[in-house]
């Protein structure tokens, strides 16, 4: 059964980890051991999770399985910060980083894909950023990325990049991907008003 995973606010205005899972109608607060502040942003039909965790200046990614056994926090060779956006059900992990120092993936990033160990950027061709936010079983990574003018636009990446827009929208980012390739994501139209969209192949 797969666990949805999300973040909640204690008391203490500290972000912790939840997950919840149907079949057992219960929730767990995870943070990863080195920090309590953290945030599992994917998981696969395995019910192996992925996450962030560190501060407002640095952040690691880092693995956790359904048997509740964290890895080590993990980062591409050279980042000061990362964060994993989802595992896929080969174990392969997608997520963004920052050569930054004293900055989070928020401002300035490029994707990454860890598979057996070794990692692959993702980054759109003359893209000034690059954020890959979610990926299928197939490996098709989506995510959003920004061109030289400062206007984000959501990508497909399957081997080659695609580049697309929900009409009219002044942003658009691409959250996720089925293997069947329907995305979902949301978008900003005309009057700053965010909504969701489903774009299929």
């Amino acid at each position: 059964m797969v666990p949805v995973a999300g973040t909640q606010r204690g008391d203490d205005l500290i972000y912790i980890s939840m997950c919840y899972r149907r079949s057992e109608r219960f929730r767990a607060n995870v943070g990863h051991p080195s920090n309590p502040s953290g945030e599992l942003s994917g998981a696969t039909c395995s019910d192996a999770a992925c996450g962030v965790t560190g501060n407002t200046n640095v952040t690691h990614s880092f693995l956790v399985s359904k048997q509740g056994v964290f890895s080590a926090t993990f980062d591409p060779p050279g980042a000061a910060s990362s964060t994993s956006s989802v595992v896929i059900p080969s174990g392969a992990v997608v997520g963004a980083y920052t050569h930054l120092s004293g900055t989070t993936c928020s401002t300035q990033c490029q994707g990454y894909l860890l598979f057996h160990g070794s990692y692959a950027t993702i980054n759109y061709p003359g893209a000034a950023f690059t954020f890959a936010g979610g990926a299928n079983a197939p490996g098709d990574v989506v995510g959003v990325y920004t061109d030289a003018s400062g206007v984000s636009h959501g990508f497909l990446f399957n081997g080659a990049y695609t580049s697309f827009d929900y009409p009219g929208a002044s942003f658009t980012e691409a959250t996720g991907i089925n293997p069947g390739g329907v995305i979902v994501g949301l978008y900003v139209n005309s009057a700053g008003v965010v909504n969701g969209f489903v774009r299929t192949p």
